[in-house]
């Protein structure tokens, strides 16, 4: 996997000015300037967030697209799983790092994952993403650890937790409010 990669936006205009786009990279946004057939080179991490959106190209160092890992539905969707002759249903800690690293970099968050977080650290957070949860990035996840839900159902928390979720100190405010 390369550390750089080419973006081009292909809804700018010749007759236009560049057009600018922001990512949103850790707690950093970065702001790129695309213009008119003129792809951009950007770290591996800021190109990733570009792959899922159909109007962008998403290149590598050798000019082949970098395709978009495929969405599957979730429990609550009303679309249908189908699989092409060459896909299979996997779990995610069987796939290659490379594989984990492509579904993770365009995810609020996942952009801080480097291979050298491990195939572990990088499955519980999709995990975590996937059950709604804002996952947290753990270095020190080992292989064989069990994801935690990251998510705490409203149903489940007291009201004292619920308070605090929206913000209220103690009886008296949550009273004026």
């Amino acid at each position: 996997m390369t550390d750089k990669l080419k973006v081009t936006d292909t809804t700018a205009q010749p007759d236009q000015p560049a057009r600018i786009h922001e990512v949103v990279v850790g707690e950093r946004i970065f702001s790129y300037p695309f213009k008119y057939h003129e792809p951009i080179e950007m770290p591996f991490a800021h190109a990733m967030k570009f792959v899922p959106i159909p109007s962008f190209i998403v290149e590598d160092e050798n000019g082949e697209r970098v395709i978009a890992a495929p969405k599957t539905p979730d429990r609550h969707s009303t679309e249908r799983l189908v699989l092409q002759p060459d896909e299979v249903v996997a779990k995610v800690e069987e796939l290659t790092i490379d594989a984990l690293l492509k579904r993770v970099l365009p995810l609020r968050g996942g952009e801080k994952f480097k291979k050298q977080d491990g195939k572990a650290a990088i499955a519980a957070f999709l995990v975590a993403h996937r059950r709604g949860g804002e996952a947290k990035k753990t270095t020190d996840a080992k292989a064989g650890d069990e994801a935690k839900p990251a998510t705490m159902e409203v149903s489940d928390m007291g009201a004292s937790e619920v308070d605090k979720m929206l913000g209220f100190g103690d009886e008296e405010e949550r009273l004026a409010a």
